[in-house]
């Protein structure tokens, strides 16, 4: 069932490159609306779940929601911001180069071991993402931002995966998300306020992408994430969302025509493959 709800969140958060290549407003504004919108979905479901569940949401708990929220604010705002710089295969390639940061932050601070079957493909795996983001990087003329805005997004939500997975022990996921959710939007929303940009004045499309942002990436996929965290390994989550920049890839050869080469094609059948050698190595040992 938990791998079930992965597959899902995937192919939810490979559409979030679609709709921030859509938006023409900065990232920090797509980051806040696209949680902003969420957090005013979560609302309903989040009143009848927390006349259950209230008691276990104490300010002692508040602490690592919050922090994780502020990961996820720099997460959001940095990726979203590189699609300006980039395409889309680039910047998802190189935000699912986290699992390098996931497996060693495990290691340190939650002391897990992923089986000693799934390090081939997740040598495979990253192999494949540093061989395309070369490649990728060939062609951008020395403009690096937008790489290094996606790579940095890519330590971001490194720590806000291994934070989820501390906090699922003790907080449901739908308090969790609602929480971190919370601290992002806030967090986001003063950024703003310090910032040269607005939080009005964009167009239909923006409006748009901004929804779907939140519907589909956040409500969706992330909040699947965090579910899953509670079932399985920081680690085994994060390299499963490595097969967010094949989703990601068709879906903008699709509708934006952004068609990735022969070369390109290549290497992300590679990274696929890892991921599934990754997940089945793991999935043996959980049975």
């Amino acid at each position: 069932m938990a791998l079930a709800g992965l597959i899902i969140a995937t192919l939810a958060i490979s559409s979030a490159g679609l709709w921030a290549k859509l938006a023409t407003a900065h990232g920090l504004v797509i980051a806040f609306y696209r949680v902003f919108f969420a957090v005013i979905l979560y609302l309903p479901l989040m009143v009848r779940h927390w006349r259950e569940h209230n008691g276990e949401i104490k300010p002692k708990f508040w602490f690592w929601p919050v922090l994780a929220g502020i990961f996820l604010a720099l997460h959001w705002s940095t990726w979203l911001q590189s699609f300006k710089y980039t395409s889309v295969a680039m910047a998802t390639v190189l935000v699912a180069t986290h699992p390098i940061f996931v497996l060693l932050g495990s290691r340190l601070w939650l002391g897990e071991r992923l089986p000693s079957g799934s390090w081939s493909g997740i040598f495979l795996a990253i192999l494949a993402t540093a061989g395309l983001s070369w490649q990728q990087m060939q062609g951008t003329g020395g403009d690096l931002r937008g790489e290094m805005l996606a790579l940095f997004s890519a330590v971001m939500v490194s720590a806000y995966f291994l934070i989820g997975r501390k906090c699922r022990q003790y907080l449901t996921a739908l308090n969790y998300s609602f929480l971190v959710y919370s601290a992002c939007a806030l967090f986001l929303a003063l950024a703003i306020l310090f910032s040269p940009y607005s939080f009005t004045g964009y167009s239909g499309q923006d409006w748009l992408a901004f929804l779907a942002l939140a519907l589909f990436p956040t409500l969706l996929g992330h909040s699947l994430l965090m579910w899953a965290l509670k079932f399985l390994p920081a680690g085994l989550i994060s390299l499963t969302a490595l097969s967010e920049p094949v989703g990601a890839t068709l879906l903008a050869a699709l509708f934006l025509h952004e068609v990735p080469s022969l070369e390109q094609g290549i290497w992300l059948g590679l990274l696929l493959l890892g991921i599934a050698w990754t997940v089945f190595a793991s999935r043996q040992k959980m049975v």
